[in-house]
Formats: C-alpha cells, sequence, structure tokens
C-alpha cells in the first residue's frame, strides 16, 4: 500500500513535472505567436502604407496624365486656328497682290498717257 501510494505520488510529481512544462512551453509558444502576430500586424501595416502611397502616385500620374491631354488638345485647336488664320493670311496677300499687279498696270498706262499728252 505504501508503496502505491509512492508510485502514485512519483506519478503525480512526473504529471506535475509534465504539466509545468507543457504550461512553460504552452507560455513560449504564447509569446511566439504574439510576436508573429505583431510582425505580422506591423508588416499589414506598412503594405496598406505602401498601398496607399502606390494608389496616390497613380492618381497623381492619372492628373498629370489628363493635364497632359487636356493640353495637347489646347495646342491641337491652337494649330488648327493658326492653319486657319495663315490660310486667310495667304488669301488676303494673294488679293493684295492682286491689286498691286493691277495698280502697277495703271501706273504704267498713266505714265504712257502722260508721255502720248506732253507730246
Amino acid at each position: 500500500m505504501e508503496r502505491e501510494k509512492d508510485l502514485m505520488m512519483m506519478e503525480n510529481e512526473e504529471l506535475r513535472n509534465k504539466l509545468y512544462c507543457a504550461e512553460r512551453e504552452m507560455g513560449l509558444l504564447k509569446g511566439e505567436i504574439m510576436e508573429k502576430r505583431d510582425f505580422l500586424a506591423k508588416a499589414n501595416s506598412e503594405m496598406s502604407e505602401a498601398i496607399l502611397a502606390h494608389q496616390m502616385e497613380k492618381m497623381k500620374w492619372q492628373e498629370a496624365r489628363k493635364q497632359d491631354e487636356r493640353q495637347l488638345t489646347r495646342n491641337k485647336i491652337e494649330l488648327a486656328i493658326g492653319k486657319n488664320y495663315v490660310k486667310e493670311i495667304k488669301k488676303e496677300h494673294k488679293g493684295l497682290k492682286a491689286q498691286v499687279d493691277y495698280l502697277q498696270q495703271v501706273k504704267v498706262c498713266l505714265c504712257l498717257l502722260s508721255l502720248l499728252f506732253e507730246l
């Protein structure tokens, strides 16, 4: 009986030691899990910040592209207006050249007439 009691006490002591080791190991694992959780939370936060920064940069580039497209449209409009203006100037130049040619012919005629009447 005494022997059984001693065996049970030894067994209880072994079980207590195993329980203590298991609790200690569980505490260590819990600590590791918490460290990993904190690490993952920090990594997740950094990734979220990077994604947000990327989205902001993308929005800036999209806005810059829109502004470039608007400027390109303005430039095309100004070019078209300039081309029309040049066409009008060329037409006006042709008209003025024709008038100059006509006036030169009139001048020649007047010179000839003045020579004819002076004789």
